[in-house]
């Protein structure tokens, strides 16, 4: 079970993510003691940051694939799914809008979560 851990993990992260990006932006708890500028991005980067950490230890357990590939594999995905996310908000949604700032901050998110996952290592076991 120890491998299939982050499959699980980042599976549910995933959904979450979903979830919280096509909320109804009305039923987002505002949070107006910290008036953060651009806290929403703050947002959008953590989200991808772990999402990109999750799915890479998963798939280094589980794919034959050098590091690179897996990490590529990993932006690219993360990149589709943040964009497809963007997309549902513009035609799916009536409180919630695109934005490329949010892509912006998606794809550096998971572009430093990757980063920091090859800087520290990925022992197999």
């Amino acid at each position: 079970m120890g491998r299939n851990i982050y499959f699980w993990i980042a599976l549910v992260w995933t959904v979450l993510v979903g979830v919280a990006c096509l909320m109804d932006a009305s039923t987002i708890p505002s949070v107006s003691r910290w008036n953060i500028p651009g806290k929403d991005k703050i947002v959008h980067f953590t989200f991808y940051f772990v999402f990109s950490v999750l799915w890479s230890k998963y798939l280094l357990y589980r794919l034959e694939w050098k590091a690179f590939q897996v990490y590529l594999l990993v932006f690219i995905c993360a990149s589709l799914f943040g964009g497809t996310i963007e997309l549902l908000q513009l035609y799916c949604t009536t409180s919630r809008g695109a934005e490329w700032g949010d892509v912006a901050a998606n794809c550096s998110g998971s572009f430093l979560g990757l980063l920091g996952v090859s800087l520290i290592g990925n022992k197999k076991k």
